[in-house]
């Protein structure tokens, strides 16, 4: 039932996102764009699937020790997975249970939590930059400032914060006693999943907001193929925003969210709403192909992990 609401919402949304929008904008905005570079979009969303799956390698290795090529089949089936389920349950179930070895699914359950923090880092601290950059060389559109701000703010706040939550814990932890007598399994898993290598944290912190970075220049390509008046920068600060934002699960992959808000921000920033919208349109497309692309390489790699540790009669 819920799914089939979600399914209703996203429908009524991306209508209704059409039926307001001039198609005679959106139409001169399509005549615009060229093969080579919506390929080039697509290679630039392929990258940014490597970068995390490198990301997730580089994380899930030191508790689940496994060959490069076997983390990697994992990973990208997964994204193949997160096509068909919402809020990518579907993928982090089948990570746990695939990684799962004889200390249970502590370690693969500990490293999904890591990646969101860090994947959510990144994002956090390109947008920091790109505000930056966009308030004091283009300035902030009056009617999105304070908005603007607030996340900021709440970034800012959540980029310091999380490298400091170990120490917090520690110090804290005196008090908790009676909680970990009680949930000594809790305590167990956050001595664990805050207890991470320093180089480690490093690595995955620099991928993600490399791999965050790879994704924005796809959106720069697209919106450039468009001629829309946006920098980089500005691409960086919507496309942080729209990600955030179809976070919250609401419809079925954020469809109608996320074309929605693109066409807002783009529109406060100085576009116009049919070539925000044709942007969010067109460059989760590319990310979806390239989640399937991923996922069907993912699926072969796994086939040819799983043939080559089956033992000969």
């Amino acid at each position: 039932m819920i799914r089939l609401l979600k399914w209703s919402l996203s429908i009524a949304l991306f209508g209704l996102a059409l039926h307001w929008l001039d198609w005679a904008a959106l139409s001169r905005s399509m005549r615009l764009l060229t093969p080579g570079l919506l390929a080039a979009g697509l290679l630039l969303c392929l990258l940014n699937y490597a970068l995390m799956a490198l990301r997730w390698t580089i994380m899930i290795n030191p508790l689940v020790p496994r060959p490069l090529l076997e983390h990697v089949a994992i990973y990208l089936y997964a994204n193949l997975l997160n096509t068909l389920t919402p809020a990518n349950l579907g993928g982090d179930a089948y990570r746990v249970v695939a990684l799962k070895s004889e200390r249970g699914t502590m370690a693969p359950v500990i490293a999904l939590l890591q990646e969101r923090v860090f994947g959510l880092l990144g994002y956090l601290g390109l947008y920091l930059l790109c505000l930056g950059w966009v308030a004091c060389f283009a300035g902030l559109p009056s009617g999105v400032s304070g908005m603007f701000t607030t996340v900021a703010l709440g970034a800012g706040l959540a980029f310091c914060g999380v490298p400091l939550l170990p120490v917090i814990l520690r110090v804290l932890r005196p008090r908790l006693g009676v909680v970990e007598n009680r949930f000594p399994r809790l305590a167990l898993f956050l001595d664990a999943g805050l207890r991470m290598d320093l180089r480690v944290a490093a690595k995955a912190l620099l991928l993600s907001l490399c791999a965050t970075s790879v994704w924005i220049t796809a959106l720069w390509v697209v919106a450039r193929n468009m001629g829309m008046p946006l920098s980089w920068p500005q691409l960086g600060v919507i496309g942080v925003l729209v990600e955030l934002i179809r976070v919250v699960p609401t419809t079925v992959q954020g469809i109608g969210v996320r074309e929605g808000a693109t066409a807002f921000f783009a529109a406060a920033l100085g576009a116009t709403y049919e070539q925000g919208f044709l942007l969010g349109t067109l460059c989760y497309l590319l990310n979806s192909v390239a989640m399937l692309l991923t996922g069907g390489l993912g699926a072969l790699l796994r086939t040819g992990c799983c043939t080559a540790k089956t033992p000969e009669p």
